[in-house]
């Protein structure tokens, strides 16, 4: 848990989860005017005490705690203590206890409060009243934070004695409620499989009631989906929460909480404009409220979706609307805020505007001990020294900060680390160190894979033998029941049996003819079943070797493609280290392209071992990712824009890799010669079916075109060439226009049977 709030203030955009206020398991359903008007009519009998409460709770239940509503509350719950006193009804008086403990907790006298609590439990265990006792225990466990190591146990206890109760009691609606939380409190604690088993049993209690205001269930399954990096049934659950809150119009502060986890889940998938969305209505929600605490967490969720989309004009336009996490917070939110300053300005390239920020930041942080501040100090300060061109200050923290990362146990951010170190060395022409710190940088990125992985299937380890103990005991049950009835089955023939004495002998004999024949019968299809049973192992034999043969050939081929991908990162990585020697510059800029086509191929077979299917590639997650590392690669900023189309489309590796290289060149050309001078523009990139078999891909730009006097389909660059013998290799037609920018088409037959069928090879009969 201390995990979680590090990772908060390093990559609040993934990580941030808003606590959901919880409230009590009894509210008022009268107002105060209807309540005064019932009193006024009534005894002084059980029923007054029972108004009397639920009047106190109308003030206890009020946001916030202001002193009139304290004093009112106190009036009412005194009141029904005194007459419950007078009846000296014991449950009555404890219910009156557990009141004051709502009473003196919300007010923030936990002291007093819990001692109230515990003698109501005391009453209720004594006169053994299940729900009463349910409701205490349920107030007992609000004493405790769950974001505590410490206390997070006994919240967790005292809920689950609470949903034992419901259970007992046969209470479905305060069951289901209970079974919400617990699933929220395992969550927090990340025991994910057991959450999940707890909020989908509230939802089906939920549903089997009718019960409509389930958003917070469809919230909590699609927080806990999300974080497993089950993404497309994490957003389904968010958007069911979404729809369910705006129908049942909620309150604001939960739908607020719920438009920023929909919006997380929306950045993890790189949807990434439907996330900022998401977070902006989040964070207008919150700001109509006042809310500052929620401000808190939604503001860097904001602030790092206009840093992915590098909208760095927006993003400093922003900061001064969350000036009051400087003010307000701590060193460590001011020296969040700061770091966010630091990084709108490396965005755009002026280091000098982000200097004043980096030096407040040291002032901060000077002679400080706490690892989250040193933590948030290196990882901005490492790519201001480097976008500063002070490479040997690098070395300063980049040794402190693996170290970090090691001892955390932070894979992701130790790879981060390695790869700033790679910069760094090769900056400094050092490249030895660059080399060997690629190389880990590789290392720590294979392993953060592996640990995920790993992870993800230990987790539906645990689920797996958690539903087959489940069936176990369904089963114990129904051989428990299937012995009964034979029990009652012999009982019946031996009352038969007396009546079979009184039967002749003649009846008697025939009885046991046919009984004869019977067994006959019997031990013949004994004899058969035995022999269908000896055909049936040797048949699940064979199946159980075809699927270990079947399974060793699918890792081996994910084994290769993944050894082809690193090869590929250890050639890009040589031509990197191989231009640092070169002072040519044609001789660099050839080095580069072919890094480019390089990693259009190794991200081709990256795709291939980290997807179940081994024999084709997604073409839209494919398509953004070569567009991502290729504005990456040619430090473009927000002057040139992409639109992508592509069509959920499925090609195999021998279309992907010359299409990918195609796409390498059409993309490098645009960024190289369309738009000098920094000129804004577009490109556009479609894939799309244009008959059953026919797809067609085109890369258009609005840049300058093609020289005057060149011929598009004339072949007189490598590129050209390149883009020309590469359409030849799949049979597709290749077009080049210049009207108003360059269009490049690329129209062929795809059908993958009929490709697999030219693809095997002919045998000999």
């Amino acid at each position: 848990m201390k995990s979680m709030l590090r990772a908060f203030f390093v990559n609040c955009i993934l990580l941030l989860f808003p606590v959901q206020l919880l409230r009590a398991q009894d509210e008022p359903t009268h107002s105060i005017s209807e309540l005064s008007a019932l009193l006024q009519k009534s005894k002084a009998d059980s029923e007054r005490v029972i108004l009397l409460l639920e009047a106190g709770l109308v003030y206890v239940m009020k946001p916030g705690m202001e002193k009139n509503d304290f004093d009112s509350a106190l009036f009412f719950t005194t009141d029904a203590m005194n007459l419950s006193n007078k009846l000296n009804d014991r449950v009555l008086q404890a219910r009156c206890f557990r009141v004051y403990s709502q009473l003196y907790r919300e007010s923030n006298q936990t002291e007093t409060g819990k001692n109230y609590i515990n003698r109501a439990i005391s009453i209720f265990t004594k006169e053994n009243e299940k729900d009463p006792l349910a409701d205490a225990y349920f107030e007992l466990q609000l004493y405790y934070n769950a974001y505590s190591d410490s206390e997070w146990v006994f919240k967790v206890r005292f809920a689950e004695m609470a949903e034992r109760l419901y259970r007992e009691s046969g209470n479905k609606l305060k069951l289901a409620g209970a079974l919400k939380h617990l699933g929220d409190f395992y969550q927090i604690a990340g025991k994910d499989s057991i959450a999940l088993k707890c909020l989908h049993e509230a939802l089906a209690i939920y549903k089997s009631l009718q019960f409509e205001e389930v958003q917070g269930v469809y919230d909590l399954i699609g927080t806990i989906l999300c974080t497993k990096g089950n993404l497309n049934q994490a957003l389904k659950y968010g958007l069911l929460a979404i729809a369910t809150a705006e129908k049942l119009k909620t309150n604001s502060h939960e739908l607020s909480t719920i438009y920023n986890r929909v919006g997380i889940t929306c950045y993890r998938l790189t949807r990434y404009a439907e996330a900022g969305n998401y977070f902006t209505r989040s964070f207008d929600i919150a700001s109509g409220n006042k809310d500052t605490t929620a401000l808190m967490h939604i503001g860097p969720n904001v602030l790092g979706m206009y840093l992915k989309l590098g909208k760095q004009n927006e993003l400093i336009a922003f900061l001064p609307q969350l000036k009051f996490m400087y003010d307000k917070g701590d060193v460590l939110m001011k020296t969040f805020y700061l770091s966010n300053y630091v990084g709108a300005y490396l965005i755009t390239g002026n280091h000098k505007k982000a200097e004043p920020f980096v030096r407040q930041m040291f002032r901060l942080v000077d002679n400080s001990n706490d690892i989250n501040l040193n933590e948030i100090l290196h990882t901005t300060i490492i790519p201001y020294y480097f976008a500063a061109g002070q490479y040997a200050d690098m070395y300063k923290y980049l040794p402190s900060n693996e170290d970090y990362c090691k001892k955390n146990n932070i894979i992701v951010s130790l790879a981060d680390n390695y790869l700033w170190w790679f910069k760094a060395d090769s900056a400094l022409r050092n490249y030895p160190a660059a080399i060997a710190h690629y190389k880990l940088y590789k290392e720590a990125s294979d392993s953060s894979f592996r640990i995920t992985a790993t992870r993800n299937f230990n987790e539906l380890l645990v689920e797996y033998e958690s539903t087959k103990k489940d069936q176990e005991i369904a089963v114990n049950e129904n051989n428990i029941k299937l012995l009964t009835q034979q029990d009652l089955l012999q009982k019946s023939k031996l009352q038969q049996g007396v009546i079979t004495r009184n039967i002749s002998f003649a009846v008697v004999t025939l009885l046991i003819v046919i009984m004869a024949l019977l067994y006959g019968r019997y031990r013949l299809k004994q004899i058969t079943n035995k022999k269908l049973e000896l055909q049936q192992r040797e048949i699940a034999q064979q199946n159980l070797s075809l699927h270990h043969l079947v399974n060793e050939k699918e890792w081996l081929v994910k084994e290769i493609h993944h050894r082809v991908k690193n090869n590929f990162q250890i050639v890009m990585g040589l031509l990197g280290t191989q231009s640092g020697y070169l002072k040519n510059e044609v001789a660099i800029n050839a080095i580069e392209e072919s890094q480019h086509r390089v990693q259009a191929m190794s991200l081709i077979h990256q795709k291939l071992y980290q997807t179940e299917n081994l024999s084709a590639i997604s073409m839209p997650d494919y398509v953004h990712e070569l567009v991502d590392y290729l504005r990456d690669s040619f430090n473009i900023d927000s002057h040139i824009r992409f639109t992508l189309q592509i069509e959920p489309i499925e090609l195999d590796l021998a279309h992907c890799i010359p299409l990918g290289l195609i796409l390498n060149e059409a993309i490098t050309n645009s960024f190289k010669y369309a738009f000098p001078n920094k000129m804004e523009g577009k490109i556009d990139i479609s894939l799309k079916r244009t008959s059953t078999d026919h797809l067609l891909l085109t890369i258009t730009d609005n840049g300058i075109g093609l020289p005057a006097g060149s011929n598009g389909a004339k072949r007189d660059s490598m590129g050209m060439n390149l883009m020309g013998g590469l359409s030849e290799e799949i049979g597709a037609s290749l077009s080049i226009h210049s009207e108003i920018g360059t269009s490049i088409s690329v129209s062929f037959i795809y059908n993958p049977e009929v490709t697999a069928m030219v693809a095997e090879p002919i045998r000999s009969t």
